[in-house]
C-alpha cells in the first residue's frame, strides 16, 4: 500500500513539476513578444532624417535605413515624430541597432537622444556609446533612466531623437531601430510595417522624381507616414503646430536634370488635405536652381484649387511664373507655401516631371505593396475650368515649425487636377 502511495505521490509531483515548467516556458515566450516597442522603425516609419530605406543590410523585418557622409563629416540625423508614452519602461532599457562597415572610423562624439521637448538639449536623456562599436551590426542597450540629463525628460511624451556621430573615414551607415524593453537581455518588438516593399528604382515611361516621401526626398522636416498614402507605402506628413504662413522646402544634394522636359513637360505633385478651407491664400510650389528661394527660381501657384482629400496638381513646366534665370539642367532647391488658416495637417505622395499632362499614375505604381482603392486608371472626361496665372505676392515671415508621426493606413481617392491653366476636376 505504501509503495502504491509512494508511486502516485510521485506521478503527481512530475505533474506539477512538468505545469511549473510548462508555464514558465509560456510566460517567458509572452514577455519576450510584449516587452518592448518601438520608438524609430524604418518598417514602420518614422526615421532619422537624412537616412533612406535600404535593403543592403537588414535586421529587422524587410529593410533598414542607410545614411552616408563624406570624410572627416560630424553627422546629425533628427526626427520629431508624435509623442510616445514610454513611462512604464522607465526602469527598462533603450537599444539602438546600427551597422558600420568600419568600426574605426567612429572615434570620438557616438551618441544618441531622446525628448519630450521637440528638439535636443531640453527636456532630453543622452546615451554615449564612444569605443563601442565594432565592424558589422551593433545593439547598443542602456538603462533607460542612466542617461545624462537635460532638464526633466516627460516620460509619457516622448516626441524627438537626434544622432550624432563623428564619422572619419566617411563611411556608410545602417539603422534598423530604437526602442525601449523591460529587460536588457529582450528581443525586439514584433514589427508590424514588414511588409514594405521598395519600388523600382526605374520610373515608368519618362517620368522623373524631384520628391520622392518612399526613399526619403522629402520636403522639410516632413514624417513619412502611412496614415494618407496614394501609392507605395509612405507618404510624406506636415502638421503645423499653429495656424498661420506655412513654408517648408529642401536643398538636393545633388542637382536635378530636368532639361529634357522644360519645354514641353509637366510638373506634378500629389497632396491630400482633410480641410480644404484652410488654405485660403498663398499656395504655391517652387523650383529653383540657386540653392534658395527667390533666386533663379519658376513658381506655381495653385491658390484656390484644392478639395478635401487627394488632389492631383499638374503644371506646364515653362509656363510657370519666373524669378531670374532658372538652369533647368540644375535643378537643387524645392519650397511649398500654404497659408494654412486652421493648422490643417496635409500629406505628400510625390513630386515628379513626365511628358504627360494627365499622369494618372504614379511613377510606382506597378511596383507599390499598396495600392490606392478608389483610384481611376484613366481620368473621366471633364470640362476644363480656366483660372488666372497671376500669381500672389510672395512674402517669406516667419514659418510655423512642422511635425509628423505615424499612423494606419486609410483609404484614398483621387482629388482634383490642374494642368497648365486648366483645372479639372476628377470624379
Amino acid at each position: 500500500m505504501l509503495r502504491k502511495f509512494k508511486s502516485l505521490f510521485s506521478i503527481l509531483l512530475a505533474i506539477v513539476l512538468l505545469g511549473n515548467v510548462l508555464s514558465a516556458v509560456t510566460f517567458s515566450a509572452l514577455a519576450a513578444e510584449n516587452s518592448g516597442m518601438f520608438i524609430l522603425n524604418p518598417n514602420d516609419g518614422p526615421m532619422y532624417s537624412g537616412f533612406v530605406r535600404d535593403e543592403t543590410h537588414v535586421q529587422i523585418g524587410t529593410v533598414s535605413a542607410k545614411a552616408t557622409a563624406a570624410v572627416g563629416q560630424l553627422m546629425a540625423h533628427i526626427v520629431t515624430f508624435d509623442a510616445v508614452d514610454i513611462s512604464e519602461y522607465a526602469d527598462g532599457y533603450i537599444h539602438m541597432l546600427l551597422y558600420v562597415e568600419d568600426a574605426s572610423s567612429f572615434d570620438s562624439h557616438a551618441y544618441f537622444e531622446i525628448s519630450s521637448n521637440g528638439t535636443y538639449d531640453a527636456n532630453e536623456m543622452e546615451y554615449k556609446f564612444n569605443g563601442r562599436l565594432q565592424d558589422g551590426w551593433n545593439c547598443l542597450s542602456f538603462k533607460l533612466k542612466d542617461g545624462g540629463a537635460t532638464g526633466s525628460i516627460d516620460w509619457t511624451a516622448v516626441n524627438f531623437s537626434r544622432l550624432i556621430l563623428q564619422n572619419n573615414g566617411g563611411v556608410p551607415i545602417w539603422f534598423a531601430g530604437l526602442y525601449v524593453t523591460q529587460n536588457q537581455d529582450d528581443p525586439a518588438p514584433p514589427v508590424e510595417g514588414n511588409d514594405i516593399v521598395l519600388p523600382d528604382p526605374a520610373l515608368e515611361d519618362d517620368s522623373l522624381w524631384v520628391l520622392n516621401p518612399e526613399n526619403g526626398t522629402m520636403l522639410g522636416i516632413g514624417m513619412q507616414d502611412r496614415e494618407q498614402v496614394l501609392v507605395g507605402n509612405y507618404s510624406s506628413k506636415f502638421a503645423p503646430a499653429s495656424a498661420g504662413l506655412m513654408a517648408v522646402q529642401q536643398t538636393f544634394a545633388t542637382p536635378l536634370d530636368l532639361s529634357a522636359y522644360c519645354q514641353s513637360g509637366y510638373l506634378h505633385m500629389d497632396i491630400y488635405v482633410e480641410d480644404a478651407s484652410s488654405f485660403d491664400s498663398h499656395a504655391y510650389l517652387e523650383l529653383t536652381s540657386s540653392g534658395t528661394y527667390d533666386v533663379d527660381e519658376i513658381q506655381f501657384s495653385f491658390y484656390g484649387h484644392l478639395q478635401d482629400g487627394w488632389n492631383r496638381l499638374s503644371f506646364k513646366l515653362k509656363d510657370g511664373s519666373a524669378i531670374g534665370s532658372i538652369d533647368w539642367s540644375a535643378i537643387n532647391f524645392s519650397r511649398l507655401v500654404l497659408q494654412n488658416s486652421k493648422a490643417s495637417p496635409i500629406w505628400i505622395n510625390g513630386v515628379y516631371v513626365s511628358m504627360k499632362e494627365d499622369s494618372s499614375v504614379h511613377p510606382w505604381a506597378e511596383d507599390s505593396a499598396i495600392e490606392p482603392t478608389t483610384q481611376p486608371a484613366t481620368a473621366p472626361a471633364t470640362e476644363p475650368v480656366t483660372f488666372p496665372t497671376t500669381t500672389p505676392a510672395k512674402t517669406s515671415p516667419a514659418t510655423t515649425p512642422v511635425t509628423g508621426g505615424i499612423s494606419l493606413l486609410a483609404s484614398v481617392g483621387l482629388g482634383l487636377s490642374v494642368a497648365s491653366l486648366t483645372f479639372k476636376k476628377r470624379k
